[in-house]
């Protein structure tokens, strides 16, 4: 069929005939021209290396973006070359787009599995400072954390002043907080994290 070339004045001009005709629908100028669109997407895929599937998912994407918002990628070709190198920018458009988004689920990946890392050897320290405390002490740890009590109902609970259990909360958070930052961890409340082994016991 040939492809459709704008020229000045809203006219547009089939190149294979030469014929002058009124500026066509989108959706006409995109049916027409399908064929050359799946040959240019195929050739950039090939030459990135694609395979069938890729080349599929990828091919749907740059026509539903040339169908999107009422055709307006293609009512923004304005003939200053022809359509087939306005269809190869917008597919280039789009390798750019998809590679960003590869780029950023991979950072994405390696970033979560840097914190799943962190945790992990959060949750260790952790556990071994608990277990390397004193039982009076381990206990004021698991009446806050697992319990939710109040510095005075942990001190009523105990036995003591609410001053001394308060103070031995600072001292022993205080010595947790320096066992992570020697890690390389740091996390200024570590209540949460003491909470969380306590409850999955």
């Amino acid at each position: 069929m040939g492809e459709w070339n704008y020229l000045p004045g809203g006219i547009c001009t089939k190149l294979q005939r030469g014929i002058p005709r009124p500026v066509p629908d989108p959706n006409e100028l995109f049916l027409e021209n399908l064929s050359l669109i799946e040959r240019l997407i195929s050739s950039v895929c090939r030459r990135e290396g694609m395979g069938n599937r890729e080349i599929e998912e990828f091919a749907a994407a740059v026509k539903l973006r040339l169908l999107e918002n009422n055709c307006a990628v293609i009512r923004a070709f304005q003939g200053r070359t022809s359509f087939a190198t306005y269809i190869l920018a917008v597919i280039a458009r789009a390798l750019l787009d998809l590679r960003d988004s590869e780029s950023r689920k991979e950072h994405s990946s390696v970033v979560s599995a840097v914190e799943r890392d962190s945790t992990d050897r959060a949750s260790a320290i952790v556990r071994d400072f608990l277990s390397a405390l004193p039982a009076q002490d381990r206990l004021l740890f698991r009446l806050r954390s697992a319990s939710d009590m109040t510095i005075s109902e942990i001190a009523r609970a105990v036995n003591s002043e609410p001053r001394r259990v308060y103070r031995c909360f600072e001292s022993r958070c205080a010595e947790l907080r320096e066992k992570l930052r020697a890690a390389g961890i740091e996390i200024a409340d570590v209540g949460p994290l003491v909470g969380q082994e306590y409850n999955a016991d």
